[in-house]
């Protein structure tokens, strides 16, 4: 299992790293930290948004993230959700889980789907606007009873080889050789081997990877070469094609046969070779060990070889008897980390070049026109739910898309590109309003009256039915109007005494707080009426009748319409007090009587028609 934070490669279900002791992702958990170890400090700093700036100190435990009031972190964006996410601060780490909110949450541009291990310098997005920068105090181990801080020891050559694990003095949890912490609880060993080296680069490395594996080539080489020239099938070998042995040293004589060596005494008590073998490393030979001529007792270990002429049969190998304690201990060199993988070359981050709107304002049934220009973008969207057609492929993309009135709400509205790679994440808002829908407009549909000349005592009913009206106007009055209704009707009354003489205009005025209409009327006040009497003493039929006030130019009607008066009868007309031009005729049109200028009031005004 690799380490985050430091590369280095540990054994399947390790919870803590054995170099640096940060958790293991997947692996550490609650429950997990060292006994006396406190929760790091952690605040979040708001990079982008409308609280830019603003810094939110985080307690140890859950910390909600939203835009819901009761949040420990209150963001105010619309795009965040009201329980958008939890930070979890313990003494193992910091986590950070999205909790199913609708723009989603991002970690250095890798939308969150589980549980995620927050480090130092990382910058979440809530909501893909608001980008927040993560704090983290570092922590240092506590002083333990269980492992004081002492340093460690280091071997001295006649110290006995190194243990092949290491018992952890906290938990007891048995580690490999050479591990720093403990990889169950993460305490510092105080019994493991020398500090491990630090990691060279990528070029020395493969330089001294060649140069080992030369070098472990030759060693192999030379022991081998060692062990078969001291082997006794070696010198049997010798023995039994040559006369001469040729496998002795310079010191004997080739051409004298060589007597076999007494039997030495050996110094202990000679016996057998024990069956167990040690995990020790591999030994090199000593250059001060020499193969000692025949009948020459020696100090090593091993008793000598003897040699043997061709005859002589050969005898059996000596009992070999570990009598010496080496000098030196060898040191196994350190294990060679296996190179890391290439890592792929690098995505540049995703811009945002053009994003602007032909319109600031829609009103209802408009559409703004938005332009965008990308670079290096796999996807991108408008508001989550515009998804653009990118070419694919492509390291530039631009286009125009059509906003419609109808996905705004009313007033002022963030409107964001998301563009976004595998390496991270650009937004850029521009701000559009929808304007309030205008009313309906006031219309008049009937304004009327049941008389339009009131005489003394009378009164008229005024009749108006309007649409879409809030305000209602009578000449100066107010006329109350029905809120939930889109037709308002009344009937107010005029009378004779709130008349003026001669005409009087009355005028309907309707609003609906945008626009006005109004439609007018007049009423006429009339002086008390007068009587005519007329006397038909002529010989004719009066058919004709006019009765014109003396302000008009033609006669006017006939008053008397179909009626006729014969030769001696009589008429009575009821014109109001006045001046009046008068005329008869009879039943061709021939003038019988004419008067102009005549005043008449009263009630018995007599005229005679000769």
């Amino acid at each position: 299992m690799r380490c985050s934070n430091c590369g280095a490669e540990n054994r399947p279900g390790a919870q803590f790293c054995m170099r640096c002791a940060a958790p293991l992702r997947g692996s550490a958990g609650p429950g997990w930290a060292a006994p006396g170890q406190a929760s790091p400090a952690v605040s979040l700093v708001v990079q982008s948004g409308p609280q830019a700036g603003q810094t939110f100190t985080l307690h140890d435990g859950v910390n909600s993230v939203g835009r819901d009031p009761g949040n420990d972190v209150l963001l105010t964006e619309s795009s965040v959700s009201r329980s958008h996410a939890r930070i979890v601060v313990r003494p193992e780490g910091v986590w950070v889980e999205d909790l199913g909110s609708t723009s989603g949450t991002f970690v250095n541009g890798q939308r969150v789907t589980a549980s995620t291990w927050l480090r130092s310098g990382d910058v979440v997005y809530f909501g893909g606007v608001v980008a927040l920068s993560v704090q983290i105090a570092p922590m240092a181990h506590p002083a333990h009873p269980a492992y004081p801080a002492a340093p460690l020891a280091v071997p001295t050559p006649a110290a006995p080889p190194a243990a092949a694990f290491q018992v952890c003095p906290r938990c007891g949890a048995q580690n490999r050789s050479g591990v720093r912490y403990c990889e169950q609880c993460a305490a510092p060993l105080v019994t493991g081997a020398p500090p491990e080296p630090a990691r060279p680069s990528k070029p020395r490395r493969r330089w001294m990877w060649t140069l080992g594996g030369a070098v472990a080539l030759l060693v192999c080489l030379a022991v081998a070469a060692i062990g078969i020239m001291n082997s006794p099938w070696a010198a049997r070998w010798a023995g039994g094609k040559r006369a001469t042995p040729t496998s002795a040293p310079a010191a004997l004589a080739p051409t004298e046969p060589v007597e076999p060596a007494p039997e030495q005494t050996p110094t202990s008590t000679p016996s057998p070779r024990p069956r167990t073998r040690t995990p020790t490393p591999t030994l090199t030979p000593s250059p001060t060990r020499t193969r000692p001529p025949a009948g020459v007792s020696s100090t090593a270990t091993r008793t000598p070889t003897p040699t043997f002429t061709p005859t002589s049969p050969p005898p059996e190998p000596p009992t070999e008897t570990p009598t010496e304690t080496p000098t030196e201990t060898p040191t196994p060199p350190p294990p060679e980390e296996p190179p890391p993988p290439e890592e792929p070359p690098a995505v540049p981050p995703p811009q945002i070049l053009k994003f602007e709107s032909d319109k600031t304002t829609l009103n209802p049934g408009e559409h703004a026109l938005l332009t965008y220009e990308v670079m290096y973008a796999d996807e991108a969207n408008i508001d989550w739910w515009m998804a653009l057609a990118l070419e694919e492929g492509a390291d530039y993309d631009s286009g125009t898309v059509a906003y419609p009135y109808d996905e705004l709400s009313s007033g002022y509205n963030n409107v964001c590109l998301h563009a976004s790679n595998s390496s991270d994440v650009d937004v850029y808002c521009l701000g559009l309003t929808a304007a309030t829908p205008a009313p309906p407009p006031p219309e008049i549909i009937t304004f009327e009256s049941d008389k339009y000349a009131l005489s003394p005592g009378e009164h008229a009913t005024l009749y108006y039915e309007v649409m879409n009206a809030t305000q209602i106007y009578l000449n100066d009055v107010e006329f109350d109007t029905d809120e939930n209704a889109a037709k308002d009707t009344g009937m107010p009354l005029v009378f004779y005494e709130d008349l003026t003489t001669g005409d009087n205009q009355f005028c309907l005025s309707v609003s609906n707080g945008v626009d006005t209409v109004g439609e007018c009327l007049w009423i006429e006040k009339q002086s008390a009426p007068s009587t005519i009497i007329l006397n038909n003493n002529s010989g004719s039929r009066i058919c004709r009748v006019n009765i014109s006030p003396v302000t008009d130019d033609e006669w006017g009607d006939d008053w008397l319409g179909d009626d006729t008066i014969p030769p001696g009868g009589s008429y009575t007309f009821s014109p109001p007090s006045g001046i009046y031009d008068l005329r008869a005729q009879d039943c061709n049109d021939n003038d019988l009587a004419t008067l102009w200028e005549v005043e008449i009031s009263g009630t018995f005004n007599i005229w005679n028609v000769p």
